[in-house]
């Protein structure tokens, strides 16, 4: 309790220097030259921790500080930045950050400064929808299709259940066999085919009509589901597929995932039985086809782009502008075009 109220006044008599004309540093931590200020803290604390409960977040990142600080010492007595390969280590992760400021730099300048039209927009959407479809399925088919043990590809041919096809890579079946392996190189060339094939089936089953209504999201799920079960006959005689051609939705999505109806099953004909892993495959799909395929009013963190941002959290301008490849001025406005143009395809699908 003594140490509570310690601290309450410490953080008391911190805001009261800050408010005065002579500001004094109230030091919470040191360790030997290294000072840590309850400024120095409080700017590193997020907002929802620090509103939580202060003092903790205090104390929490004051020992996180002095842990670190610890370590630093041990490695400046161990003489590690004398080792040539821990300073090139160094020397790149500076480089790293340094990059990522200038282009957030760039980024935070002209991302207001630069006009595009509503034409520009509507043009750029239609001309690289393909592209959106295509990259929002890769990166959910390749989060999929991971080997849980590694979270990676899976480098020799395995069933997924057993009496099942041998499947290899990320999801690949054609042509795969016992005892097969592949490189990464390999994994990902059958990975590109497989989706260029499931993409070029998607656009054979599903009207030009309705592909035209479908969002970026709806049309990758479907995508993900006939990369997984395949252009078969009963897919093409289905309900689901008449349903989604008369964009039926609900029925639609009925009648993939339900676990009587939809195509949750395997196993040898007359003997096929349901498998939680499609039941839960066909659960992720459905969330993907109801997912909206961006906040018009998020900004740039609301983009998933080329893998770096999973959207499950923000990407930074930097992670965008890696996404693209941006490294120049002259990119800027491509990144713009990409990012008003999702926008207007979540209006469209809205």
């Amino acid at each position: 309790m003594t140490l509570r109220l310690l601290f309450y006044f410490l953080i008391f008599f911190g805001i009261a220097c800050e408010n005065s004309q002579q500001k004094e540093e109230i030091i919470l931590a040191e360790v030997n030259d290294a000072v840590l200020t309850l400024q120095d803290a409080k700017s590193n604390i997020s907002a929802s921790e620090f509103n939580e409960d202060s003092v903790a977040a205090y104390n929490s990142y004051k020992n996180r500080w002095i842990e670190r600080q610890l370590i630093l010492e041990e490695t400046k007595r161990l003489k590690l930045l004398d080792s040539p390969d821990v300073q090139r280590k160094v020397d790149r992760a500076k480089e790293e950050m340094l990059l990522i400021s200038f282009q957030e730099a760039i980024l935070s300048k002209l991302e207001s400064d630069i006009i595009i039209s509503d034409q520009e927009v509507r043009n750029y959407y239609q001309t690289n929808k393909d592209k959106f479809i295509l990259e929002a399925a890769k990166r959910f088919i390749r989060g999929y299709e991971q080997v849980p043990e590694t979270q990676d590809f899976a480098p020799q041919a395995y069933q997924p259940i057993a009496g099942d096809r041998w499947t290899i890579g990320w999801g690949s079946t054609r042509g795969v066999k016992e005892g097969d392996t592949v490189t990464r190189e390999q994994a990902e060339s059958r990975f590109d085919r497989d989706l260029q094939s499931a993409f070029s089936d998607f656009n054979s089953t599903v009207s030009k009509e309705i592909r035209g209504e479908l969002g970026i999201n709806e049309s990758a799920a479907v995508i993900s589901f006939l990369f997984n079960h395949g252009n078969t006959k009963r897919w093409r005689d289905s309900k689901a597929r008449g349903h989604l051609n008369k964009l039926e939705i609900p029925e639609f999505v009925y009648e993939l995932t339900d676990p009587v109806q939809g195509f949750v099953k395997a196993g040898e004909p007359g003997e096929k039985e349901i498998v939680d892993g499609l039941v839960n495959r066909r659960d992720a799909e459905r969330k993907l086809f109801n997912t909206p395929d961006v906040d018009a009013g998020a900004g740039i963190g609301a983009l998933s782009v080329n893998g770096y941002n999973d959207g499950g959290s923000t990407a930074s301008g930097a992670d965008v502008m890696r996404g693209f490849g941006i490294s120049s001025l002259r990119d800027v406005k491509e990144m713009r075009k990409w990012l008003e143009a999702q926008a207007y395809g979540a209006d469209l699908s809205a």
